[in-house]
């Protein structure tokens, strides 16, 4: 990791945010990031997405259009008799079209025949090679009866492929342990509304490292419900995702700008007491990226280096001899100098606080204002400060 260096000549002034690349002074460069971090240095940083209303990276996961909680209340007329299919009066579960299997006259979805692994441990419904649907979450499941009430509890999740139905582990989404047994051959089920099923959780689409480029067709899925065990029971259905594409698409390619010299100019701290503002500059850090126009990716900014004391928002300047001559402080801004902190904006020189920004094909500007301030020392000369910017991303 390279330097970046703020210099002072004469009197704190002539301040200048040089980088240092083994420690020669240069006019300007280019910063670049990898995968995990800002190197002052010319090279570039790539990854590939998969798109589909949402766009996600290589290795990582995002969620499609999903309600994190959906309800389903269905009753049955008045004194309703159910006719129980192995012993089952309410069946629920998740629905994938063109997935799903008949299962009492209802369509369900078997897990082990569709469902598997990437090659990096992300369990889902397999959509293609390396490129799954996941689930993650909880269903519940509530039948009222003459006589008394049962609700059943089912989880699943993307990272370990475990599902469970209360204290079952036999993987299925529909019927057998995701429906509910009640004792005898029929029972008389209640129409006062609580016979009830829901779906809370999340599903998304993850791309393994060795998933292809190219098209994946997403499918409908939809949280169930029936009462009876019969073809001729009730029935109702919840949309919880709609059918759609996703593309895996070609790397995205990213460069950083960072200024070549912030010059401050000459200036004058005579008499001056401590948190004074002595001179201001703007100066942003200019993302670069070529790529699909689909792509986005959470970029992290943050800064290290040295600050007096426990003020991590004060970047520390001194002469040669290591006196502090002032302080510098920065603000995720375009804006006017100050010498305040700023709890919301202000860059922290500690990895505190780091910033966050959207990055796509074509420039993300992250705005800087740079501030000099005095200490209140009354000392002059020539000083400098050093932080390292990193960027990373998720």
């Amino acid at each position: 990791m390279k330097n970046i260096e703020l210099n002072n000549h004469d009197g704190i002034k002539n301040m200048r945010l040089r980088q240092l690349i083994n420690n020669k002074n240069i006019r300007s460069t280019y910063v670049v990031f990898s995968r995990k971090a800002v190197l002052l240095t010319i090279f570039s940083c790539s990854f590939y997405t998969q798109a589909q209303d949402l766009v996600i990276s290589a290795g990582k996961s995002g969620s499609i259009s999903t309600p994190t909680n959906a309800t389903i209340n269905l009753s049955p007329p008045a004194n309703r008799t159910a006719y129980l299919d192995w012993g089952y009066a309410l069946f629920y579960g998740l629905r994938i079209a063109g997935a799903s299997t008949g299962i009492g006259g209802y369509d369900c979805l078997n897990y082990s025949s569709n469902f598997t692994t990437t090659s990096d441990g992300v369990w889902g419904y397999k959509l293609g090679n390396d490129v799954v649907m996941t689930f993650d979450g909880e269903m519940k499941g509530t039948v009222t009866y003459t006589g008394g009430s049962k609700s059943q509890r089912s989880t699943f999740s993307s990272s370990t492929g475990y599902v469970g139905w209360n204290n079952s582990t036999v993987p299925t989404f529909c019927a057998g342990y995701s429906a509910l047994q009640l004792a005898g051959p029929t029972v008389t089920i209640s129409n006062s509304g609580t016979n009830t099923s829901s779906f809370q959780g999340s599903i998304g689409i993850y791309a393994g490292p060795n998933a292809a480029v190219g098209t994946y067709t997403t499918p409908t899925v939809e949280l169930i419900q029936a009462i009876d065990g019969s073809a001729s029971g009730y029935y109702a259905s919840k949309m919880l995702s709609v059918a759609g594409t996703v593309r895996v698409v070609p790397e995205l390619v990213c460069s950083v700008n960072a200024p070549p010299t912030i010059d401050f100019g000459t200036v004058n701290i005579q008499g001056l007491g401590s948190g004074v503002l002595l001179a201001h500059k703007n100066q942003n850090l200019i993302l670069n990226c070529t790529g699909d126009s689909g792509l986005t990716q959470t970029m992290t900014v943050e800064f290290n280096g040295d600050y007096e004391g426990g003020y991590f928002g004060r970047l520390s300047v001194s002469n040669t001899t290591g006196q502090l001559l002032g302080y510098i402080r920065a603000r995720y801004l375009n804006d006017s100098g100050t010498c305040s902190a700023d709890a919301t904006n202000e860059v922290t020189f500690d990895k505190s606080k780091p910033r966050t920004t959207q990055a796509k094909a074509g420039q993300v500007v992250v705005p800087i204002t740079w501030s000099l301030c005095t200490n209140g020392s009354g000392l002059y000369g020539e000083g400098s400060a050093q932080a390292t910017a990193s960027v990373t991303w998720e």
